[in-house]
């Protein structure tokens, strides 16, 4: 069980960067993964969606360091 130490709940998830990133408004190279994004698998994503609502889910390649098999992008 979580029990949150703040009254404040995160809000919902904004991809609006990212989105920039894929239309070329904002280099690639400017992204921090781990900072700016994280890969989650699909089923992550529709957990945390779920919860938070947002979005757009965006799907982009695979993390190269990850098997292919344990993970299926969404941002």
């Amino acid at each position: 069980m979580l029990l949150l130490t703040t009254a404040e709940v995160p809000g919902p998830i904004d991809n609006q960067q990212l989105i920039g990133t894929l239309h070329g408004t904002m280099s690639q190279k400017e992204l921090v993964p781990g900072t700016d994004y994280v890969q989650v698998s699909s089923a992550m994503w529709q957990f945390l969606h779920a919860i938070y609502g947002g979005g757009p889910a965006i799907e982009l390649p695979l993390d190269p360091v990850l098997p292919e098999s344990s993970i299926t992008s969404h941002y």
